[in-house]
């Protein structure tokens, strides 16, 4: 007589088989414990083989996706090559109609200055200048044009020169007087005589006459327009300010948000060119936005650094004690800025390329070199790589500078011995905090305390950081950007929950700085607090950011970390950086 035991493989209420078992070598029947063991073994196996489909149908699963990931790319490349085919249509479009209308344009100025040298009347005489003065700026228009058609890549860039931007205003305001008075709207120019500027003459016309067509176009039938000039005092410097109002009807808050956004700028009249402005405005370090008018409709205004700006540091070091700092960038406009910034507190020397920086470096011994990371000859990452790789030039600190923002770059970039990575635009604090916190890393070297003085105003000697007066200065101009535009911006408080190890303070502040975007503000308040001020960015994307960084943090403190988000539009700024620090997550 023999035993029979059949016991069914269950996994998740799925029956998969059954546990088949006979006893053959001697007369009997199965005891209680070997169907406690049968029964154990049926639910092993049945956990293997449903295991073993689940993995045949997850494989299955990833070819099927595989293939149409495999599609949906094709489909997304052959979307690209039409796209840049059209790119590159209208590039050629545009930079042959601006180039063909040059021909005409030429030949309708000669007819002007014949007609200019001609004995006129003075009102014929006056209308043949404001002829020659309109064809000179579709010629300067069309060599825009011709620029722009070179391609999405080209880099737009400035041409800066000094010149009186109220006498500019005003020069545009009479060319305008003629379409004003098509509608019986009269324009007024209040600005003081004397109002110097280093900017590109040519992009800033281009937009103060954007936004005079615009407000002519909505100021009411037989209204007024008024451009308004004057200086702002400011914490990093004076800045220019100019307002471009009418008295049409009052904007919809809507209208005000989009006016300046590329495809959102509404489709009404006067309103084409209105994107262009921003990307001067703020090629030029400035905003631009659209508020409601005191006359009762829209104004336009923007702001720019003026020609005499008193950078952070200017005058507090003797220059025999100035570090010396080697600018290797080939945009002049960017070269030329960098320079004035630094110069307020260092020395400085200029590369064009990454060939010449290697050399330079090799030569002067340059204490912190600013490297542009797109460069001609040598790129500044191959540059990096050589001068890390030399034994006399390895320990020089190489902050490394780009428009790209992306992590893969920085990643890049930190691996090839950079110390710091800094994305354009920056603003005048930012690029000396960094050069200052740089100073402190070469082998051996300790933080460098400012020559001369104390601590640096406005940034916190022990982390390289802002400070909190200026962090909550520039997180007011932040939320006054965030509102102008209807973007997010959200304030976030780290507080550890022990006490912090000095020596801790400045590879937190690192972890900080590698873990947020180049243009994020960041500040130590004292005893290992920090705080930054992120705009623009999504609850979901903050919340990924955060956990990430508070492991980070956690670990090079050595403790845990409370971490609190708050929104920096909701209430006076010191109380929304006060709940920030609370205690308790947020």
């Amino acid at each position: 007589m023999s035993s029979i035991v059949v016991v069914p493989l269950l996994a998740g209420g799925e029956l998969l088989g059954a546990l088949f078992a006979r006893l053959r070598s001697r007369p009997g029947v199965y005891g209680a414990d070997a169907l406690a063991l049968g029964r154990a073994a049926a639910a092993a196996l049945a956990a293997a083989v449903r295991a073993a489909r689940r993995e045949v149908a997850l494989q299955h699963k990833e070819a099927e996706l595989d293939e149409v990931w495999g599609e949906k790319v094709h489909d997304m490349e052959a979307a690209q090559r039409r796209l840049q085919a059209l790119c590159r249509y209208k590039d050629e479009v545009v930079s042959v109609f601006a180039h063909d209308a040059r021909g005409p344009l030429n030949i309708l100025l000669g007819h002007a200055r014949l007609l200019g040298e001609a004995d006129l009347e003075k009102q014929e005489d006056a209308s043949v200048q404001a002829i020659l003065r309109q064809v000179k700026k579709l010629l300067e228009l069309s060599t825009i044009l011709v620029e722009q058609g070179k391609g999405e890549s080209a880099r737009p860039s400035l041409d800066p020169a000094e010149f009186y931007l109220a006498a500019a205003c005003r020069e545009i305001a009479s060319e305008h007087e003629i379409l004003g008075a098509e509608r019986g709207v009269s324009l007024e120019v209040a600005a003081p005589e004397k109002l110097r500027l280093l900017a590109d003459q040519l992009k800033l016309r281009q937009v103060v006459q954007s936004l005079t067509g615009h407000a002519i176009a909505r100021a009411r039938e037989g209204g007024h327009v008024r451009i308004n000039l004057m200086m702002l005092a400011r914490p990093e410097g004076e800045r220019v300010r100019v307002e471009v109002s009418d008295d049409g009807a009052p904007a919809a808050p809507e209208e005000l948000v989009g006016l300046f956004e590329r495809f959102r700028s509404p489709a009404s009249k006067g309103a084409a060119g209105l994107a262009t402005c921003r990307e001067f405005i703020e090629l030029h370090g400035g905003e631009v936005w659209a508020e409601p008018s005191t006359q009762g409709g829209m104004a336009r205004v923007f702001t720019i650094p003026s020609l005499d700006v008193q950078l952070p540091g200017r005058g507090l070091y003797p220059a025999a004690e100035k570090a010396l700092v080697l600018v290797v960038e080939d945009e002049p406009a960017i070269a030329a800025i960098s320079t004035e910034i630094l110069r307020t507190r260092y020395r400085v020397e200029l590369a064009r390329d990454g060939a010449e920086a290697v050399a330079r470096v090799r030569e002067l011994r340059p204490d912190v070199v600013l490297m542009d990371v797109f460069l001609p000859r040598l790129d500044g990452l191959d540059a990096a790589a050589a001068l890390k790789a030399a034994p006399d030039t390895r320990d020089i600190p190489i902050i490394l500078v780009s428009a790209h923002q992306g992590i893969a770059e920085k990643v890049r970039a930190l691996r090839l011995g950079a110390v710091d990575y800094l994305a354009k635009p920056f603003d005048a604090h930012t690029l000396l905090a960094r050069v200052e916190w740089a100073l402190g890393q070469g082998t051996g070297a300790a933080p460098v305390e400012p020559r001369g003085t104390g601590a640096v105003p406005g940034i916190d000697s022990t982390t390289g950081l802002l400070d909190r007066a200026v962090f909550v200065r520039h997180l007011a101009q932040e939320a006054s950007r965030a509102r102008r535009y209807g973007h997010p911006v959200s304030l976030v408080g780290f507080r550890p929950l022990a006490p912090v190890d000095a020596a801790a303070l400045g590879p937190a502040a690192a972890t900080l700085k590698a873990g947020l975007r180049a243009g994020d503000l960041i500040c130590h308040l004292g005893d290992g607090r920090f705080a930054a001020c992120l705009p623009n960015v999504s609850t979901e994307a903050l919340a990924r950011v955060m956990d990430r960084l508070v492991r980070a943090l956690e670990k090079v403190l050595g403790g845990q970390v409370a971490v609190r988000v708050v929104d920096a539009l909701a209430s006076a700024l010191e109380e929304q950086l006060a709940l920030a620090l609370r205690d308790g997550a947020g």
